[in-house]
């Protein structure tokens, strides 16, 4: 970030004004022992990327088609739930839509229980490096999912 008004003494402050405060946007480093650990930027202006981001997918498009994209897209996550379903450890919280499985840990025992193992798995996954996501909570019961979007094969 260049030098502008939004550098300021106390970051939080900041940050709190313009949060977007969605469970899957948090920062583990905010929230985890609840003081200031990393400085989190995702609030503090208003993004540039999006002009890099749509000249992306313009030239995506013109190289493959929009249906042969879609067409990758949903075989990928059709394949994916079929193989969370398959499994006897694992199940598809709800329905796909729109290329993103929602799924946790088989719930067998008490809801706390599960929800710890399928942050911890969340965790061990994301630090081995082959596993990167963010985790949500279905707002019924607050229950914690691992939301898997789909990308082209």
């Amino acid at each position: 970030m260049d030098c502008c008004c939004l550098w300021v003494a106390s970051p939080c402050h900041l940050s709190s004004t313009l949060s977007t405060d969605q469970e899957y946007l948090t920062n583990v480093g905010t929230t985890s022992t609840g003081k200031l650990v990393a400085i989190d930027y995702k609030d503090g202006q208003i993004s540039l990327s999006c002009r890099f981001c749509a000249i992306k997918l313009w030239v995506v498009l013109r190289r493959y088609s929009a249906i042969s994209l879609c067409t990758s897209i949903d075989t990928a996550a059709t394949w994916f739930e079929r193989a969370v379903a398959a499994d006897e450890c694992r199940k598809v919280v709800v329905p796909m839509r729109v290329s993103l499985v929602c799924f946790c840990l088989h719930q067998r025992s008490d809801d706390d229980a599960m929800d710890d193992l399928n942050w911890s798995s969340l965790r061990q996954w994301m630090r081995e490096g082959g596993y990167s996501t963010i985790h949500d909570a279905i707002h019924d019961g607050n229950k914690f999912v691992i939301p898997l979007p789909s990308v082209a094969p």
